[in-house]
């Protein structure tokens, strides 16, 4: 037999109904979630299901009562018709993985990882005392949020992976944001404008003065 996993979400990221993440062989939830495991078997007539979290059981039946264990009590739901369980409110406590037993016959596994979604960020700024070039840095709480990639935007595109950004006078956009996303969440940061513009004003007029001074002390 086979096990698929299906489930559906609406949360801030997708806006939408949407089914689970998957990335590199492992299926996605953010805290909070519900994930539908849903074990597909050969068996015409199912007389047991088993449900672990490796190396635990999760919840099993056999004909009667379900029953559920440890962090899967209270907000686990198992269909005796179908072997589908529904876990409500997932924690961390309930990555790990997943095997699905039914009538004692064993099915593929599959890896669940509960993470938390991103924070709002923002942007701090570092410029060199010459103001020729300013760091920006994205920044934010990714606690239990990983993996965590970081992307700029730009009025004139956007720069991708990287959580510090280097700009330089010669070379500026007149906007910055920045976004952080994970399998499960994408937050943007508000925009800050080019750090350089005052800089350039003052270089500005320091070069209509300084032409201006030579002239009157010529006259002079």
């Amino acid at each position: 037999g086979v096990v698929k996993v299906k489930s559906r979400l609406k949360n801030k990221y997708s806006g939408i109904d949407t089914p689970n993440f998957y990335l590199n062989g492992l299926v996605y939830k953010a805290v909070g979630d519900t994930v539908v495991l849903t074990a597909v078997s050969q068996e015409k007539h199912i007389t047991s299901i088993q449900w672990k979290q490796v190396p635990d059981i999760a919840a099993e039946w056999s004909g009667g009562l379900t029953t559920y264990y440890s962090h899967f009590k209270g907000r686990s739901a198992l269909d005796v018709s179908t072997g589908a369980l529904t876990i409500t409110g997932v924690t961390a406590d309930h990555s790990g993985t997943y095997t699905a037993e039914i009538n004692y016959n064993i099915a593929n596994s599959l890896e669940l990882l509960v993470i938390s979604s991103v924070s709002k960020p923002n942007i701090s700024t570092w410029c060199d005392p010459e103001m020729t070039s300013c760091n920006l840095t994205c920044e934010g709480d990714t606690t239990g949020a990983k993996p965590v990639t970081f992307s700029w935007r730009l009025p004139g595109g956007f720069v991708n992976s990287t959580k510090v950004l280097t700009i330089t006078m010669d070379k500026t956009e007149t906007s910055y944001s920045c976004i952080v996303e994970n399998p499960v969440s994408r937050e943007e940061s508000a925009a800050i404008p080019d750090p350089f513009p005052q800089k350039r004003n003052r270089m500005w007029i320091l070069l209509c003065i300084i032409p201006l001074a030579a002239v009157i002390g010529i006259v002079i």
